[in-house]
């Protein structure tokens, strides 16, 4: 097992939470419609994608491994909703940016499979 699995998982949460607990944007977001929204789902993708891959690295079991996958990025997404509507104003919760989180997450788990399957049939 590697010494320190987790290491990538952690660095992008922690730069999700960085950026979503921002009170100024780092860049004005661009003139594309639902703009934050696609930002959501990329970034909650990357997350469960490196998340799943960093599991499968660490031998976590099967099952536990893909619920930890969904559930925990679910449940990040939404307490940071939580986080933005209650403690960091201007920031607001949205149950729009939630659902594109749960959306990022289920993309990035389904991206991962075929290249877990390509990586380790090949060791």
């Amino acid at each position: 097992m590697p010494r320190a699995p987790y290491i990538p998982t952690i660095l992008v949460a922690a730069g999700i939470l960085y950026a979503s607990l921002l009170t100024q944007p780092l860049a004005p977001l661009p003139h594309i419609r639902f703009a934050d929204k696609w930002g959501h789902m990329l970034a909650y993708t990357c997350l469960s994608a490196i998340f799943l891959w960093d599991l499968t690295r660490a031998h976590a079991p099967r099952v536990r491994k893909y619920i930890l996958v969904v559930v925990l990025p679910i449940l990040y997404g939404g307490l940071i909703e939580i986080l933005q509507e209650y403690f960091f104003p201007p920031r607001a919760g949205e149950w729009l940016d939630w659902l594109a989180d749960i959306l990022g997450t289920v993309i990035g788990i389904g991206l991962m499979f075929p290249i877990l399957r390509f990586t380790y049939r090949h060791d």
